[in-house]
């Protein structure tokens, strides 16, 4: 059977390859990490193989394979040069129970912190107004004052939501308050304050004339108060990631007309350093700073006086040593005038007895004498 020039000229190069392999010294063959043919090799190979084509790796790839199988035992052996940590055993507990505890949430999206259900009373053009939302994204249009509500619930100012100069601003004509409330979601692991909110919180902000505004959060509707101080929002908003500050929460029709007119590298940045919080971080950490600084130098006073401040001490033991021993002696002449007292008594009693013992003793000696 005759053979092609292409396969005799393969024929020829493995058989040159073998003597030059017999002529030359044995080398020790390196150490190997077993690892999984990619994708692509392995798709290669499949398509080569059914097709039945001649693979140019083919034997390369089985050569690997039989080195790695020869050199797993060694690599599965420990050996002196590897690392192993105390705490690889409490590291892989630990994420066991925290995967076990959160599920299989990762590329999912969260069930807490999601608004539900939107309610205006007396809010802008709104006499009652409520509308409910699904779980994932909203697609709301028109002159409906939405986002205004929900940016004034989260606790936005006018000026954020582009609507007014004030929050009276937004109060319905002829009415002389405002109620926006917002119903969340509150399910999962990244739940707040489950035990006393419970599956959804109700943040319910009332607007008033006078361009103040009072908070409620409940637990339903119609339910129970829980807080109304302006820190549990905080908290919330904290727990959720809400920052309704920030363009990439709330962008305004003006704000992006501005944004998309007017966009330069300068602004750019500025929004990126807004949007994703690291002018917040930013001005938090030099908050810090300040403070710490401020600590510094209230410790360094501070330690200055600790001389002083020592000095002030002795004295203090000084005085109060001298004001123990003022009430000892105190006790000490009290105790003695007592003494003092009965000791007069005392005497007074022994003479008395003395004239009496003397007047009895004459006596008897008188009647003893008209006796005889």
């Amino acid at each position: 059977m005759a053979t092609s020039p292409a396969k005799r000229q393969l024929q020829d190069e493995d058989r040159d390859e073998s003597e030059q392999g017999s002529s030359r010294a044995p080398t020790p063959v390196p150490k190997r990490v077993k690892r999984e043919p990619s994708l692509a090799r392995r798709a290669s190979r499949g398509v080569s193989r059914a097709a039945g084509e001649p693979s140019a790796t083919s034997d390369h790839d089985s050569e690997s394979e039989l080195d790695n199988s020869e050199y797993e035992s060694e690599l599965e052996a420990p050996t002196d040069d590897e690392e192993h940590f105390d705490d690889d055993e409490a590291n892989v507990k630990a994420y066991e129970e925290a995967k076990a505890k959160t599920g299989d949430i990762f590329g999912w999206a969260s069930d807490a912190g999601i608004i539900k259900q939107v309610i205006l009373v007396d809010f802008m053009c709104h006499r009652h107004f409520s509308v409910e939302l699904g779980n994932r994204m909203n697609f709301i249009v028109g002159h409906n004052g939405m986002l205004t509500g929900i940016a004034v619930a989260l606790g936005g100012k006018a000026a954020v939501t582009g609507r007014g100069q004030g929050l009276k601003d937004l109060i319905r004509r002829d009415a002389d308050k405002a109620v926006v409330t917002v119903i969340m979601s509150n399910e999962g692991p990244e739940a707040f304050k489950p035990e006393l909110y419970g599956s959804q919180i109700v943040i319910e902000r009332t607007l008033h004339k006078n361009g103040g505004s009072s908070y409620r959060f409940r637990a339903t509707r119609d339910g129970k108060i829980i807080a109304q101080k302006r820190d549990e929002l905080n908290e919330i908003c904290a727990n959720f990631s809400i920052t309704i500050d920030s363009p990439l929460t709330i962008l305004t029709q003006d704000a992006a007309r501005s944004f998309l007119q007017n966009a330069t590298d300068e602004m750019l940045y500025k929004f990126f350093l807004e949007g994703t919080g690291l002018d917040s971080l930013s001005a938090y950490y030099q908050k810090m700073q300040l403070q710490g600084e401020q600590l510094k130098n209230i410790a360094d006073s501070q330690a200055e006086k600790i001389p002083l401040k020592e000095i002030e001490v002795d004295q203090l033991h000084r005085q109060v040593a001298a004001s123990r021993r003022i009430v000892e002696l105190q006790a000490k002449i009290t105790r003695l005038t007592s003494e003092l007292a009965w000791a007069y008594i005392r005497d007074k009693e022994t003479v008395r007895t003395g004239e009496v013992n003397s007047r009895c003793f004459i006596l008897t000696q008188h009647r003893s004498s008209r006796t005889q």
